[in-house]
């Protein structure tokens, strides 16, 4: 049985802990200060490595309608788009799933986060906030499609986008969602075709 000095133990906990800062720096680099991750409205923008089409996954909440969420699922199935679906249909409260589907995503590797008609019931404004809040520290963009109710606090999504299939300043949702994940630059209100 080996036996380790007290020395030797801060010396491998000092170690352990030097080799972790530099990672703590890498992660926080990913929420940027002051705005939404993903929010870049000028070509001033940091330069980074964009994330290639098919390596994108997209956290996608669902609404209580299903047609739309079939839509937009459709869209981004049919562009080659990833996603992972939460449906918040068919549950004792919607709201309460939505929001823990909205922190399950931000342990998950996503690229972005789509919010169908994201809404809330009055109370439940902070519990939104603290769920986006957490989305925001992961360092992954959230869009909101159509939503009812938003936060006030900006930098807690990246965009929304209107779906308006017959507008002709509309862009291809896919298009909007690629310029989000890659913090390129964007409008924050886009509106979008799905077709």
């Amino acid at each position: 049985m080996t036996q380790h000095s007290g020395f030797g133990r801060v010396r491998l906990v000092s170690a352990m802990v030097a080799a972790c800062l530099p990672l703590c720096g890498l992660l926080s680099a990913c929420t940027p200060s002051g705005a939404a991750v993903g929010d870049s409205r000028s070509a001033a923008a940091v330069d980074h490595d964009s994330i290639d089409r098919p390596d994108v996954r997209l956290g996608f909440i669902g609404s209580m309608d299903l047609q739309s969420d079939a839509r937009l699922l459709k869209a981004c199935s049919d562009a080659g788009l990833k996603t992972t679906y939460i449906a918040v249909t068919d549950v004792h409260d919607p709201f309460q799933a939505a929001r823990r589907g909205l922190e399950d995503l931000a342990g998950q590797a996503v690229n972005g986060v789509v919010i169908n008609r994201l809404q809330w019931q009055g109370t439940q404004t902070d519990a939104w906030n603290r769920a986006l809040g957490k989305v925001r520290a992961a360092g992954i963009a959230v869009v909101l499609v159509d939503p009812i109710d938003q936060p006030k606090d900006e930098r807690l999504f990246a965009a929304r986008l209107t779906v308006d299939n017959h507008s002709g300043q509309a862009v291809p949702m896919d298009a909007a969602l690629m310029s989000i994940v890659n913090a390129n630059p964007h409008k924050r209100d886009l509106i979008v075709k799905t077709q």
